[in-house]
């Protein structure tokens, strides 16, 4: 109780705390327990301890996790990326494909092994958006190069217009692969490995203990 009262703490637009309600302790353990005990497939996992005198070690492994978590998601109580980039009290659309002047979809690894595929015709509504009653929408994707415009905060309105995020892009085609979950998992690569470690591209590749077999990270990043 006392870990859920003061470690997972999330905060309204205004700064009043409260009790996340995405993250819980339970939750916590239970996947702790997945990715530092019992493995998950893969040949690494979340280091914890070994014996006795690692102890600290996995403290604070947990500790740096924790406090990680709370600036990308907790604090927010989001499980999705917030738009979060403005312009002048203008936040682009599209910055679904990419916040900062990056662009998701374009970000693949190296030997583009683990990289997600681009579908152009795959649509996604995010889950969750920054608090507030007149911040952005939940991040979505959709086929088409329709300009998709910008939230306006000071009417709390979407706009239709030609505007576009600090990449150049004023379109969502393609753009479905922003932050997810408690360290804001992003980009074709990153949730490429995700699907490859937990979900169903590892099956594809004969890895064995996939805690996610039928799931397809890569189809459905919201999954």
């Amino acid at each position: 109780a006392l870990f859920q009262k003061y470690v997972l703490k999330s905060y309204t637009a205004a700064g009043v705390s409260y009790q996340s309600t995405l993250y819980t302790f339970d939750e916590f353990m239970t996947s702790l327990e997945v990715m530092g005990k019992d493995g998950f497939g893969a040949d690494f996992q979340f280091f914890l301890f070994d014996s006795t005198g690692d102890y600290v070690y996995g403290m604070v492994n947990t500790a740096a996790f924790l406090a990680n978590a709370m600036v990308e998601s907790i604090s927010t109580d989001s499980c999705d990326e917030n738009n979060e980039e403005a312009i002048n009290g203008r936040y682009a659309i599209s910055n679904a494909c990419g916040q900062y002047k990056r662009s998701y979809q374009d970000e693949k690894c190296e030997d583009n092994q683990f990289s997600c595929d681009v579908d152009p015709n795959m649509q996604i509504t995010a889950v969750t958006a920054a608090p507030g009653a007149r911040s952005p929408p939940p991040f979505m994707c959709k086929p088409g190069n329709d300009n998709a415009g910008y939230w306006d905060t000071n009417t709390g309105m979407p706009v239709v217009a030609a505007y576009s995020n600090t990449y150049g892009r004023t379109d969502v085609e393609g753009c479905c692969f922003w932050g997810r979950g408690a360290l804001l998992t992003r980009n074709v690569c990153n949730l490429g490995k995700l699907n490859h470690y937990l979900g169903k591209g590892g099956v594809e590749q004969g890895m064995q203990n996939v805690i996610y077999p039928e799931i397809d990270f890569c189809a459905d990043p919201e999954a």
